[in-house]
């Protein structure tokens, strides 16, 4: 029933069960039977919740329900039975059940004498962020545990050998807000190893144990389940299902998040996942490795990517461990995470081989690579021309007319361009990468500010085509302002409104004039949008209310142009290059190789050129996906026809391999699509309600599954949040915290704009702002591109900025320090007076 119900209903049926509770007394049955049994326990008394389903793998009600300690008299034992019996019918309880799907089932009270405890915390039988570590981890806190669980403590740390002889069997990591340990508590703690590797025998398994010593330095174990995993850089608890041992997995979402910011189907994932996989294979037999040594790393290319709440991860051990198979595979690896914005690096080392083998198969490496690298321009060439043709062929109005035979073509089409003729583009990714990461650190000796030397000489790049629709949009409504006519007829209503009349005005009005050279707009550059490769998203094409939107506040607005902004960004950038081309400069400067000014430039104008030929791929692959989501829509279609779907868009449920059968009439068990496709959309919709960490590690073959962490909504105020600068510079305004692109219209120019990642349809809103913070990406990310394009300051991997900062606070940003912060008015001139001159 709760799933049903808006908010504000819950929020009301919540006040009348918890009110119905607390005002019915209890049956005196019950009453004498507490009376009787709470007569033998010694006080004081904790009465706690014992509720079915509060702690199971899909949820956790874990601080929702109350739990009230020192009770010291009969009538508090009453009143608290009814308080925890009330909170599981709280608004925040049934609210949670209600997002989950998943409901208590029963609530039993626990009313048991309170330990107490001199000391207490929790014992990992294994470091949770390690389970190869021969090592438990162990937190403490001086009096009851509540203080450690409810977090109003920063607890002690304690390491313990695994192994019962060893040398240093315990080690102090550090004390937080807690007392030191004295030599007797140490000794206790050496025991509870002991009685935690008997749980785990027993178990069968690593244990997450809470413990206690008592007044009279009794040990006293509360409760033993299996461990917990803790998310790197966060310190929320995650549930993983399944034993705790074993192989670990690095898995993080950076750079993909803003390609796939939600779930994806089951057809998305399909593609995604054969994609990613040939995208590294297709490499590395381009670049000249073996398919001897291709088909020994077969999992680590199978694997490449990996869905976890539904949501899209790079799996970092296994792209490692092909990268590792290149020369310098190790510095590969840290620019691949630099380029993606990840920051896991799981160590493995490369495999040993004899000399004379590692030279030849090193020599035919380096002889393709050079080769791949001196083409690329033709080969980015060549994958554009045959997006071009593939998206003639698939236009919306050929699709009107394609018979299924056609439809199956189409797909097929895609899937050989994905799969197989993708390396074109992907040599435009390796040579930015790889450009970008020789660049930095070639110029880390002349620099005196970090990564923003490196990111000053990347602004303002002339020709990047991901500037262009921006440019375009732009210019458009230069020309609308220059009709007060139709300026006024845009701004008179809302966006779906306005297009409305647009669509019945006559093609011969100024309105209609005005229509036909917006949706020539849209024609040529609505395919870069938001959600460009999400397939299940409308494309501006489809819906042109969003880029209609975008135009209504370019004409509200009194700001500079994009092209504007990028031309002063270029002449800093040369600027920048020129100081340090003669800061390097020497003899034989002029000589190519032979000095460092020219290898300088060199490597500079090779990076430069690889971003933009890298930003052509991406645009292009844009293109494609609409060209997809078209081709399946039209696909859907035929299958709704036929019956066997019941709207076009649920062909988004069936994996990619599954559409060719059902298409042509080989699928098996027919009948079932339906009650099949409406099992994975529920699966689909509670994944939205789940938000996973982005970076975590599990062990091998396990899935993250979401585990409710209650936690208070910190500020900045609470301290400065750190973040990797992707342009310098310092800003000082009001935060606009917009989780989606479509809330644009609540940014205002001059704001400092905060959110959990961006992709293309953001480039239409970069420009307004002066000050960009992202929780994902990296230095190769499109904000990142976008941002130095028009020189704003921005921070890429800021954990939980959403959360942290407030819309509307007034924040100072210092991207040339890497660092947000607030309350600090006194700081706002001195940084606005700043502004002008930075990045």
């Amino acid at each position: 029933m709760l799933q049903t119900l808006g908010r504000e209903e819950v929020r009301a049926l919540a006040q009348r069960w918890q009110a119905a509770i607390r005002e019915t007394p209890l049956a005196d049955e019950l009453v004498a039977l507490l009376r009787e049994r709470v007569a033998a326990l010694a006080e004081p008394l904790a009465v706690r919740s014992s509720a079915v389903g509060e702690d199971s793998g899909g949820a956790s009600f874990a601080g929702q329900l109350d739990t009230v300690l020192n009770v010291t008299d009969f009538d508090g034992v009453l009143a608290a039975v009814k308080k925890v019996w009330a909170s599981a019918y709280s608004e925040h309880c049934l609210q949670y059940a209600r997002t989950k799907g998943q409901f208590l089932s029963g609530m039993g009270v626990v009313v048991q004498q309170q330990v107490q405890a001199q000391l207490a915390g929790v014992l990992f039988t294994r470091e949770p962020t390690d389970a190869q570590s021969e090592t438990m981890l162990l937190e403490y806190c001086e009096g009851l545990g509540e203080r450690l669980v409810s977090g109003q403590t920063n607890p002690g740390r304690v390491t313990i050998s695994r192994a019962l002889d060893g040398t240093e069997p315990l080690t102090l990591v550090e004390t937080g807000d807690e007392p030191v340990l004295s030599e007797a508590q140490q000794r206790h703690l050496l025991t509870l190893r002991d009685l935690a590797l008997s749980l785990e025998e027993q178990f069968g398994g690593l244990q997450d144990i809470e413990w206690a010593l008592d007044a009279d330095g009794s040990l006293l174990i509360l409760q033993a389940r299996p461990i917990t995993q803790f998310v790197p850089n966060s310190g929320l608890p995650r549930r993983l299902r399944g034993p705790v041992w074993g192989p670990q997995t690095s898995w993080s979402n950076a750079n993909v998040a803003e390609n796939f910011p939600h779930p994806l189907t089951p057809l998305l994932y399909s593609i995604v996942r054969q994609g990613y996989s040939a995208y590294f294979r297709e490499l590395a037999r381009g670049f000249g490795f073996s398919p001897k040594l291709v088909l020994a790393k077969q999992r680590a290319f199978d694997n490449i990517v990996g869905v976890h709440g539904g949501r899209l991860y790079y799996n970092l051990s296994s792209i490692h461990d092909v990268i590792l198979l290149a020369p310098g595979g190790k510095a590969l690896a840290r620019y691949f995470n630099e380029f993606t914005g990840a920051s896991a690096y799981p160590g493995a080392e490369p495999e040993k081989e004899s000399l004379f083998f590692r030279a030849a198969r090193l020599s035919k490496i380096a002889a393709a690579t050079t080769w791949r690298y001196l083409t690329v321009h033709s080969r980015v060439h060549r994958f554009e021309r045959r997006v071009i043709q593939y998206a003639q062929d698939t236009h919306p109005h050929r699709l009107e007319k394609a018979t299924p035979e056609q439809l199956d073509d189409a797909l097929k089409g895609f899937l050989n361009l994905r799969l197989r003729q993708w390396n074109d583009a992907a040599l435009a990714d390796t040579a930015a990468m790889t450009c970008y990461g020789l660049l930095q650190r070639m110029l880390k000796p002349w620099s005196k500010a970090g990564e923003a030397t490196h990111n000053d000489l990347l602004k303002g790049l002339p020709g990047l085509i991901s500037s262009e629709p921006v440019n375009k949009l732009w210019n458009l409504a230069e020309d609308v302002g220059k009709c007060q006519r139709i300026k006024t007829v845009l701004l008179r209503a809302s966006a779906p409104e306005v297009w409305e009349d647009l669509k019945a005005a006559p093609k011969d009005s100024p309105e209609g004039h005005f229509r036909a050279k917006f949706e020539a707009y849209l024609e040529t550059w609505g395919f870069r949008s938001s959600e460009e490769l999400t397939l299940v998203f409308p494309t501006p094409h489809e819906n042109p209310a969003p880029t209609l939107r975008i135009l209504q506040m370019y004409l509200r607005e009194d700001a500079r142009g994009p092209q504007e902004l990028s031309e002063k960004q270029a002449v800093q950038r040369e600027a920048a290059t020129e100081a340090l081309s003669n800061q390097m400069s020497g003899r034989l400067a002029w000589v190519p190789l032979l000095s460092a000014a020219s290898r300088f430039r060199i490597l500079l104008s090779a990076t430069q050129g690889a971003i933009a030929l890298r930003e052509r791929a991406r645009f292009k692959q844009a293109l494609l996906y609409t060209r997809l989501r078209h081709v399946l829509l039209a696909i859907g279609d035929e299958l709704v026809a036929r019956g066997l779907i019941a709207a076009n868009e649920d062909v988004f449920y069936l994996p990619v391999d599954e559409v060719g059968p059902v298409l042509n009439g080989n699928y098996p068990y027919p009948e079932t699509l339906k009650s099949i496709i409406a099992t994975r959309k529920t699966a689909h919709e509670k994944a939205n309600a789940q938000q996973p960490p982005d970076s975590f590690t599990s062990p091998a073959g396990q899935f993250w599954v979401a585990q409710e962490a209650a936690h208070a909504t910190a500020s900045v105020s609470e301290g400065a949040i750190m973040g990797t600068s992707a342009c310098g510079g310092k800003a000082h305004g009001k935060a606009a915290v917009i989780l989606d692109v479509s809330q644009a219209d609540q940014i205002e120019a001059g704001d400092i704009l905060v959110t959990r990642q961006t992709d293309p349809g953001w480039a239409s809103v970069f420009f307004l702002v002066k000050g960009l913070v992202i929780e994902r990406g990296g230095m190769l990310s499109h904000g990142a591109i976008i941002a130095r394009e028009y020189g704003i300051p921005a921070l890429v991997g800021v954990p939980e900025a959403t959360r942290r900062i407030k819309h509307g606070q007034t924040v100072t940003l210092d991207a040339d320090a890497g660092v947000i912060d607030a309350g600090a008015e006194e700081q706002g001139a001195e940084v606005q007076a700043k502004e002008a001159v930075s990045c």
